[in-house]
């Protein structure tokens, strides 16, 4: 019984970020070996960094959903969500692929630190803080690759 319990409360909201993390990991891998330098005329890095945009911006996007719901938190959700989302598409579209690294870094860290202070879940929270540390490790290392 007690593995079948622990089998149910791992459900797609804890498998589903995992997983996104993927994209991240194969990413920073392929570029760091050399394995795969080049795909489509796009460098592996800039693919990594625009799937980071793309996520902030559905992360930012899921404050509207608890602003709309009645979550208040301490920040003003639908003003934080559409700074942090312009921020890093901004970033993407003009800076050099290191500095979108820390950027994209900094506001998945301040994603997950509004999140703290919103009405979420423990587990939830707990595997988006494994998460985010998963992928800003990713995106450091891009840095450097």
């Amino acid at each position: 019984m007690p593995l079948r319990k622990a089998f149910m409360n791992f459900s797609l909201l804890n498998i589903l970020p995992y997983l996104g993390t993927l994209p991240f990991a194969l990413g920073t891998f392929a570029k760091m070996s050399g394995s795969l330098p080049m795909i489509y005329f796009i460098d592996t890095r800039r693919i990594v960094l625009s799937y980071g945009v793309l996520i902030i911006s559905f992360m930012a996007g899921v404050h509207w959903g608890q602003f709309l719901s009645g979550t208040r938190g301490k920040l003003n959700l639908l003003v934080t969500s559409n700074v942090i989302a312009l921020v890093a598409w901004i970033s993407g579209l003009l800076l050099l692929p290191t500095h979108v690294c820390y950027v994209l870094i900094v506001l998945f860290a301040l994603l997950y630190a509004i999140d703290r202070g919103l009405e979420i879940p423990t587990a939830y929270l707990q595997t988006r803080r494994n998460v985010t540390l998963f992928v800003c490790t990713c995106l450091l290392a891009l840095s450097f690759a």
